[in-house]
């Protein structure tokens, strides 16, 4: 994860947008199986479908950002109005037999929220909370807010949305670009949250459902 998060900070940097829409202007990612879309905050956004002549316009090599892309499981980039945080939806299997997160009971949901918590802090990140997020009438998701350390002493501090359906892992990534993540950052997180999503074999999955 903290390879991940060091090459983000690496394209930080103001993308034209061209990305697969819907009618509702929803981002679509179609995969194996499953299906998920997202209302995308206002401002500059990146997605696998972005052409490489708008990379290359922007100074970033196309060939090099479709394959960083693909090889961490990113499938859109945004960057808000300011340019102060950039917003990340990662999407990667879950291991085999894996229960949906909105399936889970409330012992499932604490297992899952030690388990992730356990994970990052074995990694070097410090989690200064978790707990479980749920959309109204949506899907349920591991919401964590921690810090981790640069390379130069510096402290980064990150949110991080994790659902799980239909064997997919998808995750919102919120990275402020000064370290520290405002109120504001943090609504436009829950924002992306709310408007996720996701459909398996084009049926439409709802968390109310059993």
């Amino acid at each position: 994860m903290k390879k991940l998060l060091a090459l983000l900070l690496a394209f930080l940097l103001p993308l034209s947008a061209m990305a697969e829409w819907n009618d509702e202007n929803n981002i679509v990612v179609q995969l194996h199986g499953v299906s998920f879309f997202f209302t995308p905050i206002e401002g500059l956004c990146v997605t696998r479908m972005t052409s490489p002549m708008m990379l290359r316009r922007n100074g970033i090599d196309a060939d090099g950002m479709q394959a960083w892309m693909q090889e961490n499981d990113v499938y859109a980039i945004m960057t808000d109005v300011e340019e102060s945080c950039q917003f990340v939806i990662q999407a990667s299997p879950a291991w085999e037999d894996a229960t949906d997160l909105d399936d889970l009971t409330e012992y499932g949901e604490m297992a899952e929220c030690e388990y992730l918590a356990s994970d990052m802090e074995e990694y070097g990140y410090q989690v200064a909370e978790i707990e479980m997020y749920t959309v109204p009438g949506g899907h349920k998701f591991i919401w964590a807010l921690a810090t981790y350390t640069l390379e130069d002493g510096s402290e980064q501090q990150f949110a991080q949305y994790l659902t799980r359906r239909g064997g997919y892992n998808i995750i919102i990534e919120v990275l402020p670009l000064d370290g520290v993540l405002t109120q504001e950052q943090l609504a436009l997180g829950d924002s992306l949250a709310d408007s996720m999503w996701i459909m398996k074999d084009a049926v439409s999955l709802d968390a109310t459902e059993n």
